[in-house]
This record gives structure tokens, C-alpha cells and sequence, in this order.
């Protein structure tokens, strides 16, 4: 487009340029005429061939003239048409990127709602990392509380099998007193018939 208007400028000062020498000839001409009117009898002949000469020169600059009006003519159409196609290629590029625009439209709105989805299961991540750790601190309660269970237990029945060894000491011991403390005896004996049955059922 800028090729087309310098061109079209151009083509505009050598328009004028040949308008100021077609009126600088009619001006010629005109003087030529009067000179020609005076000089008629005496110069009939070269006045003749002086008006044929100028009459044909300004016959050129008639045509140059139109030629160039005609070329800035045809310079314009070309620009208009010119101008068209750069319109039809816009139209077309509209047209044909316009389903690109709605995709990308799409896409950024699939994006967001992906990026929200993101947002929910990092929640539900936090929330399933924080259940699994409170269950992990009740299962190390519990652990604990088994093993102090566990340890008690033990004590208990090395406490019982301390008692139970001491009842036979004392059982034994007895069986070699007289039979004045059998009666005794008896009673140690249920009495350790009980602690094996404690034992037993630990």
C-alpha cells in the first residue's frame, strides 16, 4: 500500500509539472499568435510552420497528459482492488482462526476446572494422610497398652509362681512334721490346687 501511494504521488507532480508546461505553451502560443498576426504578410510562411510545430508539440503534451491521467487512473483502481484482496484475506483468516478461538476458549476453561480438581484432591490427600496418622497414633496407644498389659501380666504370674514355689517349700515342710499338722498340710495343699488352676488358666 505504501508502494501504491508513493507511486500515485509521483505520478500527481508529474501531472502538474506537465500542466505547468501546457500552460506555459498556451501562453507561448498566444504570444507566438500576436507575433504571427504582426509578422503575417512578411513572414507568412514561417508562421505557418511555427504554428504547425507548436500546434503538434501541444498535441504531444495533450496525449502525455492523458496518458498520465489515464496511468493515475488505472494506479487507483489497482490500489482499490488491492485493497479488496487485503480485506478478502483478513475475512478469510477471520473466518478460518475464529473455531481456533472458541477451541482455546475450551481449552482454557477445561484447564481451570482442571486446576480445581487439582485443588479438591490435594483436600482429600490431606485429609486421608491425616486419618491415616490418627489411626496410627491409636494403633501405637493400643501397642502400648498391650505391652504395659503384657508386662503386668508377667509380673503377676512370676509373683504367683514365687507363691507357688513357696507353697511347696512350705508343703514339703510340713509332710515331715508330725502328723499333729496334717490339718495344715491339707490346707496348703488346696491351696496350691488353687494357684496351678490360676496358673493354668493364664
Amino acid at each position: 500500500e505504501t508502494g501504491l501511494g508513493d507511486a500515485n504521488a509521483r505520478l500527481a507532480r508529474q501531472l502538474d509539472t506537465l500542466r505547468t508546461q501546457l500552460r506555459e505553451l498556451q501562453q507561448r502560443s498566444s504570444q507566438d499568435q500576436q507575433e504571427r498576426e504582426a509578422w503575417q504578410e512578411s513572414h507568412h510562411e514561417r508562421t505557418t510552420a511555427d504554428k504547425t510545430a507548436h500546434a503538434a508539440q501541444l498535441s504531444l503534451v495533450d496525449s502525455r497528459l492523458k496518458s498520465f491521467e489515464d496511468a493515475l487512473s488505472k494506479s487507483g483502481e489497482t490500489h482499490a482492488r488491492h485493497a479488496e484482496g487485503v480485506l478478502a484475506h483478513h475475512n478469510t483468516i477471520s473466518e478460518r482462526f475464529g473455531p481456533l478461538e472458541q477451541k482455546l476458549a475450551e481449552l482454557s476453561a477445561f484447564c481451570e476446572e482442571s486446576v480445581r480438581d487439582r485443588a479438591n484432591q490435594a483436600k482429600l490427600e490431606e485429609s486421608i494422610v491425616k486419618q491415616l496418622q490418627e489411626e496410627r497414633e491409636v494403633r501405637e496407644k493400643q501397642l502400648a497398652f498391650e505391652q504395659q498389659a503384657r508386662q503386668a501380666q508377667e509380673k503377676l504370674t512370676e509373683a504367683m509362681q514365687r507363691s507357688f514355689e513357696q507353697l511347696k517349700h512350705d508343703l514339703a515342710k510340713d509332710r515331715s512334721d508330725d502328723a499333729v499338722q496334717r490339718g495344715r498340710a491339707e490346707e496348703l495343699e488346696r491351696q496350691v490346687g488353687q494357684f496351678e488352676q490360676k496358673l493354668t488358666e493364664l
